[in-house]
Protein backbone atom coordinates (compact mmCIF):
# COMPACT_ATOMS: atom_id res chain seq x y z
CA UNK A 1 0.00 0.00 0.00
CA UNK A 2 1.32 3.66 -1.00
CA UNK A 3 0.03 6.75 0.78
CA UNK A 4 1.32 10.13 -0.32
CA UNK A 5 1.11 13.70 0.92
CA UNK A 6 2.66 16.81 0.82
CA UNK A 7 5.15 17.95 3.78
CA UNK A 8 6.64 21.18 4.39
CA UNK A 9 10.42 21.47 5.90
CA UNK A 10 9.16 22.69 9.72
CA UNK A 11 6.94 19.03 9.36
CA UNK A 12 9.36 17.33 8.16
CA UNK A 13 12.14 18.44 10.77
CA UNK A 14 9.84 18.19 13.72
CA UNK A 15 8.43 14.56 13.07
CA UNK A 16 11.65 12.80 11.06
CA UNK A 17 14.28 14.27 13.17
CA UNK A 18 13.24 15.93 16.50
CA UNK A 19 10.54 14.21 18.03
CA UNK A 20 10.50 10.56 16.54
CA UNK A 21 13.75 7.68 16.85
CA UNK A 22 15.18 6.54 13.83
CA UNK A 23 19.02 5.73 14.59
CA UNK A 24 19.93 3.21 12.22
CA UNK A 25 16.58 3.11 10.39
CA UNK A 26 16.98 5.77 7.75
CA UNK A 27 19.22 6.13 4.56
CA UNK A 28 19.52 8.23 1.42
CA UNK A 29 18.76 7.09 -2.04
CA UNK A 30 17.80 8.20 -5.27
CA UNK A 31 20.41 9.46 -7.93
CA UNK A 32 20.00 12.78 -7.17
CA UNK A 33 21.00 11.99 -3.64
CA UNK A 34 24.27 10.68 -5.27
CA UNK A 35 24.86 13.66 -6.99
CA UNK A 36 24.83 15.42 -3.90
CA UNK A 37 26.96 13.22 -2.11
CA UNK A 38 24.56 11.76 0.22
CA UNK A 39 24.82 8.30 1.00
CA UNK A 40 23.98 5.80 4.27
CA UNK A 41 22.14 6.98 7.18
CA UNK A 42 20.28 10.50 7.26
CA UNK A 43 22.83 11.41 10.37
CA UNK A 44 23.69 14.66 9.71
CA UNK A 45 20.69 16.84 11.00
CA UNK A 46 21.86 20.06 9.48
CA UNK A 47 22.67 18.70 5.74
CA UNK A 48 18.81 17.03 6.11
CA UNK A 49 17.38 20.74 6.92
CA UNK A 50 19.51 22.29 4.05
CA UNK A 51 18.08 19.89 1.62
CA UNK A 52 14.37 19.54 2.77
CA UNK A 53 14.58 23.72 2.72
CA UNK A 54 15.42 23.66 -0.89
CA UNK A 55 19.74 23.95 0.02
CA UNK A 56 22.69 21.93 -0.65
CA UNK A 57 23.69 19.37 2.10
CA UNK A 58 26.41 22.48 2.75
CA UNK A 59 23.78 24.77 2.14
CA UNK A 60 25.65 27.08 -0.07
CA UNK A 61 23.33 26.71 -3.55
CA UNK A 62 19.26 27.13 -4.26
CA UNK A 63 18.43 23.58 -5.08
CA UNK A 64 15.06 25.41 -7.28
CA UNK A 65 14.77 27.81 -9.67
CA UNK A 66 12.62 30.23 -7.74
CA UNK A 67 13.16 30.98 -4.17
CA UNK A 68 10.35 30.77 -2.39
CA UNK A 69 9.16 31.34 1.56
CA UNK A 70 9.22 28.13 3.67
CA UNK A 71 5.36 28.97 4.61
CA UNK A 72 4.76 28.90 0.68
CA UNK A 73 7.15 25.83 -0.39
CA UNK A 74 6.42 22.61 -1.14
CA UNK A 75 9.72 20.63 0.48
CA UNK A 76 9.20 16.90 -0.06
CA UNK A 77 6.31 14.11 -0.89
CA UNK A 78 5.85 11.75 2.23
CA UNK A 79 5.38 8.81 -0.19
CA UNK A 80 4.99 5.74 2.31
CA UNK A 81 4.71 2.47 1.51
CA UNK A 82 3.12 -0.17 4.27
CA UNK A 83 4.11 -3.89 3.89
CA UNK A 84 1.14 -6.49 4.57
CA UNK A 85 0.02 -7.02 7.83
CA UNK A 86 0.77 -10.47 8.28
CA UNK A 87 4.31 -9.54 7.47
CA UNK A 88 4.62 -7.00 9.69
CA UNK A 89 3.26 -9.52 12.17
CA UNK A 90 6.26 -12.28 10.95
CA UNK A 91 9.02 -9.27 10.87
CA UNK A 92 8.30 -7.45 13.77
CA UNK A 93 6.28 -10.14 16.32
CA UNK A 94 7.64 -13.63 14.30
CA UNK A 95 11.25 -12.49 14.90
CA UNK A 96 11.78 -13.07 10.57
CA UNK A 97 14.19 -9.93 10.55
CA UNK A 98 14.75 -11.34 6.75
CA UNK A 99 11.50 -9.73 5.86
CA UNK A 100 12.38 -6.54 6.70
CA UNK A 101 15.60 -6.73 4.53
CA UNK A 102 12.72 -8.07 1.37
CA UNK A 103 10.42 -4.84 2.28
CA UNK A 104 14.12 -2.75 1.71
CA UNK A 105 14.82 -4.71 -1.53
CA UNK A 106 11.13 -4.23 -2.77
CA UNK A 107 11.25 -0.50 -1.84
CA UNK A 108 14.60 -0.19 -3.51
CA UNK A 109 12.93 -1.58 -7.12
CA UNK A 110 9.78 0.66 -6.88
CA UNK A 111 11.82 4.03 -6.06
CA UNK A 112 13.40 3.06 -8.98
CA UNK A 113 11.06 2.70 -11.02
CA UNK A 114 9.34 5.90 -9.82
CA UNK A 115 12.46 7.95 -10.45
CA UNK A 116 13.05 6.16 -13.85
CA UNK A 117 8.93 7.18 -14.86
CA UNK A 118 8.02 10.42 -12.82
CA UNK A 119 11.27 12.16 -12.45
CA UNK A 120 9.67 15.22 -13.91
CA UNK A 121 10.83 19.30 -14.18
CA UNK A 122 9.64 22.00 -16.28
CA UNK A 123 12.42 23.96 -17.72
CA UNK A 124 12.49 26.83 -20.42
CA UNK A 125 13.47 26.99 -24.17
CA UNK A 126 12.94 30.68 -25.69
CA UNK A 127 9.40 31.43 -25.08
CA UNK A 128 7.63 27.84 -24.10
CA UNK A 129 7.98 25.56 -21.14
CA UNK A 130 8.07 22.03 -21.15
CA UNK A 131 8.44 18.64 -19.51
CA UNK A 132 11.35 17.19 -18.86
CA UNK A 133 12.57 13.79 -17.66
CA UNK A 134 15.59 13.68 -15.38
CA UNK A 135 15.60 10.20 -14.30
CA UNK A 136 16.96 11.23 -10.62
CA UNK A 137 15.36 12.20 -7.08
CA UNK A 138 16.97 12.75 -3.84
CA UNK A 139 14.78 10.70 -1.13
CA UNK A 140 15.30 10.59 2.45
CA UNK A 141 13.96 7.25 3.59
CA UNK A 142 13.39 6.58 7.39
CA UNK A 143 11.83 2.80 8.63
CA UNK A 144 9.17 2.90 11.30
CA UNK A 145 7.47 -0.01 13.12
CA UNK A 146 4.63 0.72 14.62
CA UNK A 147 0.97 2.22 13.39
CA UNK A 148 -0.52 5.33 15.37
CA UNK A 149 -2.53 2.71 17.66
CA UNK A 150 0.74 0.92 18.77
CA UNK A 151 0.16 -2.46 16.35
CA UNK A 152 3.02 -3.59 14.21
CA UNK A 153 2.94 -1.45 11.46
CA UNK A 154 6.53 -2.40 9.06
CA UNK A 155 6.76 0.72 6.93
CA UNK A 156 9.01 3.41 5.45
CA UNK A 157 8.16 7.15 4.62
CA UNK A 158 10.42 8.19 1.65
CA UNK A 159 10.49 12.12 1.49
CA UNK A 160 10.81 12.39 -2.34
CA UNK A 161 12.51 16.26 -1.85
CA UNK A 162 11.27 18.88 -3.98
CA UNK A 163 13.95 19.05 -6.74
CA UNK A 164 15.72 17.27 -9.48
CA UNK A 165 18.82 18.38 -11.74
CA UNK A 166 18.43 18.91 -15.25
CA UNK A 167 21.26 19.90 -17.24
CA UNK A 168 23.54 20.39 -14.80
CA UNK A 169 20.89 22.76 -12.71
CA UNK A 170 18.63 22.13 -9.65
CA UNK A 171 15.17 22.99 -10.44
CA UNK A 172 11.58 21.96 -8.95
CA UNK A 173 10.71 18.56 -9.12
CA UNK A 174 6.99 18.48 -10.77
CA UNK A 175 5.50 15.46 -8.40
CA UNK A 176 2.03 15.12 -10.32
CA UNK A 177 2.57 12.10 -12.29
CA UNK A 178 3.84 10.03 -8.69
CA UNK A 179 0.60 11.78 -7.12
CA UNK A 180 -1.76 10.49 -10.19
CA UNK A 181 0.33 6.99 -10.14
CA UNK A 182 0.31 6.21 -6.63
CA UNK A 183 -1.87 3.51 -7.08
CA UNK A 184 -0.07 1.41 -9.57
CA UNK A 185 3.13 2.33 -7.39
CA UNK A 186 1.44 0.71 -4.78
CA UNK A 187 0.43 -1.81 -6.41
CA UNK A 188 4.56 -2.94 -8.31
CA UNK A 189 5.57 -2.64 -4.37
CA UNK A 190 3.32 -5.65 -3.50
CA UNK A 191 4.52 -7.27 -6.56
CA UNK A 192 7.78 -7.24 -5.62
CA UNK A 193 7.64 -7.82 -1.93
CA UNK A 194 5.74 -10.94 -2.45
CA UNK A 195 8.39 -12.54 -4.64
CA UNK A 196 11.07 -12.08 -2.16
CA UNK A 197 8.28 -12.74 0.46
CA UNK A 198 8.02 -16.62 -1.94
CA UNK A 199 11.94 -16.80 -2.34
CA UNK A 200 12.43 -16.62 1.55
CA UNK A 201 10.15 -20.13 1.43
CA UNK A 202 6.68 -18.52 2.59
CA UNK A 203 3.68 -19.05 0.67
CA UNK A 204 1.24 -15.83 0.27
CA UNK A 205 -2.28 -15.85 -0.69
CA UNK A 206 -3.19 -12.41 -3.45
CA UNK A 207 -5.82 -10.47 -2.19
CA UNK A 208 -7.70 -7.31 -3.86
CA UNK A 209 -5.93 -4.64 -5.44
CA UNK A 210 -2.57 -6.83 -6.34
CA UNK A 211 -2.15 -7.06 -2.73
CA UNK A 212 -1.54 -10.58 -0.59
CA UNK A 213 -0.55 -11.55 2.82
CA UNK A 214 1.02 -14.33 3.83
CA UNK A 215 -0.85 -17.86 4.40
CA UNK A 216 -1.43 -19.24 7.40
CA UNK A 217 -2.72 -16.26 9.58
CA UNK A 218 -6.16 -16.05 10.50
CA UNK A 219 -7.90 -12.91 9.84
CA UNK A 220 -9.75 -12.25 12.73
CA UNK A 221 -5.95 -12.10 13.76
CA UNK A 222 -4.75 -9.99 11.38
CA UNK A 223 -7.80 -7.46 12.34
CA UNK A 224 -6.91 -7.86 15.77
CA UNK A 225 -3.49 -6.53 15.03
CA UNK A 226 -5.05 -3.76 12.94
CA UNK A 227 -7.10 -1.27 14.90
CA UNK A 228 -6.20 1.62 13.10
CA UNK A 229 -7.58 0.31 9.63
CA UNK A 230 -11.02 -0.79 11.86
CA UNK A 231 -10.97 2.52 12.93
CA UNK A 232 -10.83 4.15 9.49
CA UNK A 233 -13.53 1.82 8.20
CA UNK A 234 -15.97 2.59 11.28
CA UNK A 235 -15.94 5.80 10.65
CA UNK A 236 -16.84 5.36 7.33
CA UNK A 237 -17.56 1.98 6.22
CA UNK A 238 -19.29 2.41 2.76
CA UNK A 239 -17.00 5.25 1.49
CA UNK A 240 -14.59 4.98 -1.63
CA UNK A 241 -11.00 4.70 -1.14
CA UNK A 242 -10.63 8.37 -1.61
CA UNK A 243 -12.79 9.10 0.89
CA UNK A 244 -11.51 6.57 3.08
CA UNK A 245 -8.07 8.25 2.74
CA UNK A 246 -9.43 11.92 4.07
CA UNK A 247 -11.09 10.16 7.10
CA UNK A 248 -7.28 8.70 7.40
CA UNK A 249 -6.14 12.07 7.21
CA UNK A 250 -8.64 13.31 9.61
CA UNK A 251 -8.25 10.89 12.28
CA UNK A 252 -4.74 10.64 12.85
CA UNK A 253 -3.59 10.74 16.36
CA UNK A 254 -0.39 12.00 17.55
CA UNK A 255 2.00 8.94 17.82
CA UNK A 256 3.52 8.33 21.26
CA UNK A 257 6.84 7.66 22.03
CA UNK A 258 7.48 3.94 23.14
CA UNK A 259 10.65 2.26 23.12
CA UNK A 260 11.08 -0.60 20.38
CA UNK A 261 11.90 -3.02 22.95
CA UNK A 262 8.61 -1.98 24.75
CA UNK A 263 6.62 -2.55 21.82
CA UNK A 264 7.78 -6.18 20.85
CA UNK A 265 6.95 -7.23 24.12
CA UNK A 266 3.46 -5.55 24.20
CA UNK A 267 3.06 -7.61 20.71
CA UNK A 268 4.12 -11.18 21.73
CA UNK A 269 2.06 -10.83 24.89
CA UNK A 270 -1.04 -9.93 22.53
CA UNK A 271 -0.09 -12.52 19.95
CA UNK A 272 0.23 -15.00 23.29
CA UNK A 273 -3.10 -14.05 24.14
CA UNK A 274 -4.60 -14.54 20.63
CA UNK A 275 -3.00 -18.10 20.35
CA UNK A 276 -0.70 -17.08 17.12
CA UNK A 277 1.78 -19.03 16.01
CA UNK A 278 4.42 -18.27 14.09
CA UNK A 279 6.03 -20.63 11.73
CA UNK A 280 9.15 -19.77 9.97
CA UNK A 281 9.79 -21.85 6.31
CA UNK A 282 11.76 -24.78 6.85
CA UNK A 283 13.49 -23.31 4.02
CA UNK A 284 14.32 -20.53 1.59
CA UNK A 285 12.94 -21.45 -2.57
CA UNK A 286 15.19 -21.16 -4.75
CA UNK A 287 13.23 -21.93 -7.42
CA UNK A 288 10.92 -18.99 -8.06
CA UNK A 289 11.22 -16.34 -10.88
CA UNK A 290 11.01 -12.66 -10.44
CA UNK A 291 8.23 -12.63 -13.36
CA UNK A 292 5.75 -14.51 -15.53
CA UNK A 293 7.11 -15.97 -18.62
CA UNK A 294 7.15 -14.11 -22.04
CA UNK A 295 3.99 -16.07 -23.23
CA UNK A 296 2.03 -15.44 -20.33
CA UNK A 297 3.05 -12.22 -20.01
CA UNK A 298 2.13 -11.55 -23.85
CA UNK A 299 -1.66 -13.39 -22.99
CA UNK A 300 -1.85 -11.43 -20.04
CA UNK A 301 -1.59 -8.46 -21.31
CA UNK A 302 -3.47 -8.71 -24.32
CA UNK A 303 -6.21 -9.29 -21.35
CA UNK A 304 -5.45 -5.88 -20.12
CA UNK A 305 -5.91 -4.37 -23.52
CA UNK A 306 -9.08 -5.99 -23.94
CA UNK A 307 -10.33 -4.74 -20.72
CA UNK A 308 -8.91 -1.24 -20.65
CA UNK A 309 -9.88 -0.52 -23.98
CA UNK A 310 -13.90 -2.02 -24.15
CA UNK A 311 -14.06 0.62 -20.70
CA UNK A 312 -12.33 3.94 -22.76
CA UNK A 313 -11.24 5.02 -26.03
CA UNK A 314 -7.84 6.26 -24.40
CA UNK A 315 -6.07 4.78 -21.61
CA UNK A 316 -2.37 5.08 -19.72
CA UNK A 317 0.01 2.15 -19.61
CA UNK A 318 -0.10 2.58 -16.06
CA UNK A 319 -3.80 1.33 -16.36
CA UNK A 320 -2.32 -2.47 -18.28
CA UNK A 321 -0.16 -2.41 -16.05
CA UNK A 322 -2.49 -2.39 -13.27
CA UNK A 323 -5.11 -4.66 -14.54
CA UNK A 324 -1.99 -7.46 -15.42
CA UNK A 325 -0.97 -6.74 -11.39
CA UNK A 326 -3.90 -7.58 -10.04
CA UNK A 327 -4.32 -10.25 -11.99
CA UNK A 328 -1.28 -11.54 -11.81
CA UNK A 329 0.47 -10.42 -8.45
CA UNK A 330 4.18 -11.69 -9.17
CA UNK A 331 5.18 -9.74 -12.25
CA UNK A 332 7.87 -7.28 -13.13
CA UNK A 333 5.96 -3.89 -14.46
CA UNK A 334 9.59 -3.25 -16.30
CA UNK A 335 9.24 -6.27 -18.33
CA UNK A 336 5.45 -5.46 -19.44
CA UNK A 337 6.55 -2.05 -20.60
CA UNK A 338 9.02 -3.36 -24.03
CA UNK A 339 5.82 -5.82 -24.69
CA UNK A 340 3.65 -2.48 -24.96
CA UNK A 341 5.91 -0.20 -26.74
CA UNK A 342 5.88 -3.50 -29.40
CA UNK A 343 2.24 -4.43 -29.21
CA UNK A 344 0.46 -4.37 -32.89
CA UNK A 345 -2.40 -3.52 -31.49
CA UNK A 346 -2.07 -0.34 -29.40
CA UNK A 347 -1.89 3.31 -30.89
CA UNK A 348 0.49 6.22 -29.10
CA UNK A 349 -1.59 8.98 -28.93
CA UNK A 350 -0.01 12.19 -30.33
CA UNK A 351 1.45 14.76 -27.69
CA UNK A 352 0.14 12.38 -24.95
CA UNK A 353 2.94 11.01 -23.15
CA UNK A 354 2.71 6.73 -22.36
CA UNK A 355 -1.23 7.01 -23.39
CA UNK A 356 -2.63 5.01 -25.89
CA UNK A 357 -5.82 3.76 -27.79
CA UNK A 358 -6.66 0.29 -30.15
CA UNK A 359 -7.84 0.44 -33.67
CA UNK A 360 -11.39 -1.03 -32.03
CA UNK A 361 -11.81 1.54 -29.80
CA UNK A 362 -10.83 3.99 -32.51
CA UNK A 363 -14.08 2.21 -34.64
CA UNK A 364 -16.50 1.88 -31.79
CA UNK A 365 -15.99 5.29 -30.54
CA UNK A 366 -16.34 6.93 -34.54
CA UNK A 367 -19.55 4.35 -35.14
CA UNK A 368 -20.74 5.96 -30.94
CA UNK A 369 -20.60 9.79 -33.16
CA UNK A 370 -22.22 8.53 -35.99
CA UNK A 371 -25.27 7.37 -33.85
CA UNK A 372 -24.93 10.67 -32.16
CA UNK A 373 -25.12 12.43 -35.64
CA UNK A 374 -27.75 10.42 -37.05
CA UNK A 375 -29.84 11.31 -33.96
CA UNK A 376 -29.98 15.15 -34.73
CA UNK A 377 -32.97 16.75 -35.73
CA UNK A 378 -34.95 13.71 -35.97
CA UNK A 379 -37.40 13.86 -33.14
CA UNK A 380 -40.36 16.08 -31.97
CA UNK A 381 -40.37 18.31 -29.36
CA UNK A 382 -41.72 17.30 -25.85
CA UNK A 383 -43.60 20.28 -25.68
CA UNK A 384 -43.52 24.51 -27.01
CA UNK A 385 -41.12 26.46 -25.63
CA UNK A 386 -43.87 28.84 -23.96
CA UNK A 387 -45.14 26.10 -22.58
CA UNK A 388 -41.78 25.37 -20.95
CA UNK A 389 -41.21 28.76 -19.62
CA UNK A 390 -44.64 29.01 -17.93
CA UNK A 391 -43.95 25.49 -16.20
CA UNK A 392 -41.05 26.74 -15.07
CA UNK A 393 -41.87 29.72 -14.01
CA UNK A 394 -43.94 28.00 -10.82
CA UNK A 395 -40.45 26.55 -10.04
CA UNK A 396 -37.77 27.22 -7.72
CA UNK A 397 -35.43 25.96 -10.06
CA UNK A 398 -32.07 27.90 -10.77
CA UNK A 399 -30.89 29.40 -14.06
CA UNK A 400 -28.78 26.66 -15.00
CA UNK A 401 -31.23 23.55 -14.04
CA UNK A 402 -34.30 25.47 -16.09
CA UNK A 403 -31.69 26.10 -19.18
CA UNK A 404 -31.14 22.40 -18.72
CA UNK A 405 -34.68 21.49 -18.66
CA UNK A 406 -35.75 23.60 -21.63
CA UNK A 407 -33.09 21.97 -23.51
CA UNK A 408 -34.13 18.32 -23.06
CA UNK A 409 -38.12 19.37 -23.46
CA UNK A 410 -37.27 21.38 -26.58
CA UNK A 411 -34.57 19.78 -28.45
CA UNK A 412 -35.11 17.83 -31.61
CA UNK A 413 -31.86 15.62 -31.47
CA UNK A 414 -32.47 12.38 -30.17
CA UNK A 415 -29.64 12.95 -27.59
CA UNK A 416 -28.74 15.02 -25.39
CA UNK A 417 -26.15 15.08 -22.43
CA UNK A 418 -26.74 17.10 -19.11
CA UNK A 419 -23.18 17.69 -17.24
CA UNK A 420 -23.40 18.74 -13.50
CA UNK A 421 -20.63 19.07 -10.53
CA UNK A 422 -22.52 16.73 -7.46
CA UNK A 423 -24.89 19.05 -5.70
CA UNK A 424 -26.04 21.11 -8.80
CA UNK A 425 -29.43 19.83 -8.85
CA UNK A 426 -29.81 17.73 -11.47
CA UNK A 427 -32.48 15.08 -10.00
CA UNK A 428 -33.94 18.26 -8.67
CA UNK A 429 -34.46 19.56 -12.72
CA UNK A 430 -34.94 15.99 -13.56
CA UNK A 431 -38.16 16.19 -11.81
CA UNK A 432 -39.88 18.83 -13.55
CA UNK A 433 -38.87 17.46 -16.70
CA UNK A 434 -40.84 14.41 -15.62
CA UNK A 435 -43.59 16.07 -14.77
CA UNK A 436 -43.49 18.10 -17.73
CA UNK A 437 -43.17 14.84 -20.34
CA UNK A 438 -45.54 13.09 -18.42
CA UNK A 439 -48.17 15.54 -18.49
CA UNK A 440 -47.41 15.42 -22.70
CA UNK A 441 -48.31 12.20 -22.83
CA UNK A 442 -44.69 10.45 -22.96
CA UNK A 443 -43.88 7.41 -21.25
CA UNK A 444 -40.59 8.04 -18.55
CA UNK A 445 -37.56 5.44 -17.88
CA UNK A 446 -34.91 5.67 -15.41
CA UNK A 447 -31.45 3.72 -16.17
CA UNK A 448 -28.31 3.89 -14.31
CA UNK A 449 -24.96 1.63 -14.56
CA UNK A 450 -25.35 0.38 -11.21
CA UNK A 451 -28.32 -1.25 -9.16
CA UNK A 452 -28.18 0.97 -6.37
CA UNK A 453 -28.32 4.32 -8.34
CA UNK A 454 -30.89 3.03 -10.49
CA UNK A 455 -32.88 2.37 -7.66
CA UNK A 456 -32.08 6.09 -6.21
CA UNK A 457 -33.27 8.17 -9.59
CA UNK A 458 -36.65 5.38 -9.67
CA UNK A 459 -37.37 6.13 -6.02
CA UNK A 460 -36.81 9.92 -6.60
CA UNK A 461 -38.73 9.99 -9.97
CA UNK A 462 -41.21 7.91 -9.27
CA UNK A 463 -41.05 5.81 -12.10
CA UNK A 464 -39.29 2.64 -13.57
CA UNK A 465 -36.07 1.74 -13.04
CA UNK A 466 -33.24 -0.79 -13.84
CA UNK A 467 -29.53 -0.99 -14.88
CA UNK A 468 -27.84 -0.01 -18.05
CA UNK A 469 -26.84 -3.83 -18.06
CA UNK A 470 -29.89 -5.11 -17.53
CA UNK A 471 -31.54 -3.49 -20.78
CA UNK A 472 -28.95 -4.65 -22.89
CA UNK A 473 -29.47 -8.12 -22.34
CA UNK A 474 -33.05 -7.82 -22.24
CA UNK A 475 -34.86 -8.80 -25.86
CA UNK A 476 -36.30 -5.29 -27.74
CA UNK A 477 -40.43 -5.23 -27.51
CA UNK A 478 -41.74 -7.02 -30.35
CA UNK A 479 -43.76 -3.71 -30.89
CA UNK A 480 -42.07 -0.61 -30.72
CA UNK A 481 -43.21 2.15 -27.94
CA UNK A 482 -43.84 5.23 -29.44
CA UNK A 483 -43.29 8.66 -26.95
CA UNK A 484 -40.86 7.00 -24.87
CA UNK A 485 -37.85 8.88 -23.19
CA UNK A 486 -35.05 7.09 -21.42
CA UNK A 487 -32.92 9.38 -18.43
CA UNK A 488 -29.36 7.59 -17.76
CA UNK A 489 -28.06 8.55 -14.43
CA UNK A 490 -24.34 8.96 -14.13
CA UNK A 491 -23.28 8.16 -18.01
CA UNK A 492 -19.80 8.69 -17.51
CA UNK A 493 -19.61 5.56 -15.89
CA UNK A 494 -20.41 3.16 -18.36
CA UNK A 495 -17.88 1.78 -20.47
CA UNK A 496 -17.26 2.77 -23.76
CA UNK A 497 -18.23 -0.71 -24.85
CA UNK A 498 -21.46 0.05 -22.98
CA UNK A 499 -22.71 3.40 -23.98
CA UNK A 500 -22.00 2.48 -27.94
CA UNK A 501 -24.61 -0.40 -27.17
CA UNK A 502 -27.26 1.80 -25.92
CA UNK A 503 -26.94 3.93 -28.02
CA UNK A 504 -28.09 1.33 -30.94
CA UNK A 505 -30.46 -0.21 -28.85
CA UNK A 506 -31.86 3.73 -28.19
CA UNK A 507 -31.89 4.16 -31.96
CA UNK A 508 -33.40 0.50 -32.81
CA UNK A 509 -36.39 1.49 -30.66
CA UNK A 510 -36.75 4.94 -31.65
Amino acid sequence: MLTAANVSSEMAVNYFIKNYYHQGKSRWSGQGAEKLGLSGAVENQQAFKNVISGLSPNGREQLNARVLKPDQRRAALDCTFSAPKSVSLMALVGGDERLIAAHHQALTKVLTLMEQRYAITRVTQGDSRHRVNTANLVVAEFDHIESRSLDPHLHTHCLVMNTTQADGKWMSLVNNEIFANKKFLGMAYQSYLATEVIKLGYEVEPRQHGQFEIKGFKEQDLEAFSKRRQQIIAAGASTTWAEREKIWDNTRQCKQKVTESELKSLWNEEAAALGINFSLPVEPNSFVQDSLSQQTLEDALDNAIAHCSERNVAFKQEDLEKFILSESLFTDVTAIEPLIKQHQELIVLPYVQMQYTTWAAVKRELATIELMQSGQSKVNPICSTPVIESQLDKTSLNLGQRQAVSLAATTTDQFIAWQGVAGAGKTFALKELNAIALAQGYTVKAFAPSSMAAKVLSEELGIQGETVASLLVSEPAPLIESNQIWIVDEAGLLSAKDAHALLERATTEG
